[in-house]
């Protein structure tokens, strides 16, 4: 195992230059700290015993105290889009179903924030504490993926083919959309959020592609705008929509959130929703029906799909060398009264 002074001889630094990096002294010159921070990275650091329980600290429910498993959350990207209800209901699911088979959520954290902090990432890979692993961060991150394949058994939520992972049907759900829309007599319809076309494009968005393709509907890149999927994002996208002329009478969404914010834009533009525009989101989150008009959208178990994680882990647990299929969950059409007919009409 590398020590404090295998670091600092890469560096060409003191012991006590690594050993105040290591506790974030606040006098270190930066380029000094994150040369230190590289090699740590490289050379898979780890403080001593002591050392390493203050790294861990954080997380005070790793450690063999129980009869229990402990099973770590690693996630994908800013920790703040996690709060959304849609992935809450992932994570009820999970927690209770860990719960209903004795173990434990052990630790939760980012990838990239893993990544800032070596020797956290270090410790983990190292403490021997955690039995196996739920991750957001799929194959696209292979850098990070490989370390955790190597720590422990993974299973994905939201992968890619290439992981072990438990998804929603996002494909069906957007030909579930698309064949609504158009059984409404839709066809100029748009798409908002999520837009990206070639590698790591979404399934939503590419499924949009082909269902519309497949109907023999035109496409307008026009009508397809926003790359994420939030709020800010649909009211952007929505105000963008409007402002270049000929508008489509119907848009699928994303996410609800991108919906909704959507819906918000063409209020205030003084549309009518969904007289003027129709407008289907995805997934199903509790404040879709809290909205006026309350939005039509593809309901995703999402609590099913944290249950599913857990009982696909835990197989792996148990037979390490036996790869479990992947898992697609079905979505279902709900329908309320941001949909109508061309022409106006809500749907009830």
């Amino acid at each position: 195992m590398k020590s404090m002074k295998d670091i600092a001889r890469k560096c060409g630094v003191s012991i006590k230059t690594v050993s105040n990096v290591v506790n974030n002294a606040p006098h270190v010159k930066e380029m000094v700290r994150e040369k230190v921070i590289n090699a740590i990275r490289e050379m898979g650091y780890v403080p001593n015993a002591a050392a390493r329980q203050l790294v861990l600290g954080r997380t005070p429910s790793i450690g063999r105290r129980h009869s229990g498993l402990n099973i770590a959350c690693i996630l994908r990207g800013d920790i703040a889009k996690y709060q959304s209800t849609y992935f809450t209901g992932i994570f009820a699911g999970i927690e209770s179903e860990l719960k209903a088979k004795g173990h434990y959520l052990a630790f939760m954290e980012s990838c990239e924030e893993l990544e800032r902090q070596p020797l956290l990432f270090n410790a983990l890979l190292n403490s021997g504490a955690i039995d196996g692993i739920i991750s957001f961060a799929g194959s696209d991150r292979r850098d990070i993926y490989e370390k955790l394949t190597a720590l422990a058994p993974v299973v994905g939520i939201g992968g890619t083919e290439h992981d072990v992972c438990v998804n929603a049907d996002k494909a069906r759900g957007m030909r579930l959309a698309v064949e609504y829309v158009s059984s409404l007599g839709h066809s100029d319809i748009g798409f908002l959020g999520g837009v990206k076309k070639g590698p790591g494009a979404d399934t939503r968005f590419t499924s949009f592609l082909a269902e519309m393709h497949a109907r023999g509907l035109a496409v307008r890149d026009e009508w397809c705008l926003g790359d994420g999927f939030g709020f800010d994002i649909g009211r952007s996208a929505g105000s963008a929509l409007l402002s270049g002329g000929k508008r489509p009478t119907a848009v699928l969404c994303a996410s609800d959130l991108t919906a909704i914010g959507a819906v918000h834009s063409f209020l205030e533009s003084g549309l009518s929703v969904p007289n003027d525009i129709s407008v289907v989101g995805y997934d199903n989150i509790p404040e879709s029906s809290l909205i006026y008009p309350q939005l039509t959208t593809i309901d995703v178990p999402k609590e099913d799909i944290g249950r599913e994680a857990v009982r696909m882990l835990l197989a792996r647990i148990a037979e390490p060398d036996v790869r479990p299929a992947n898992r697609q969950l079905p979505v279902s059409l709900v329908v309320r009264g941001s949909s109508g007919k061309t022409g106006g009409g809500r749907m009830q």
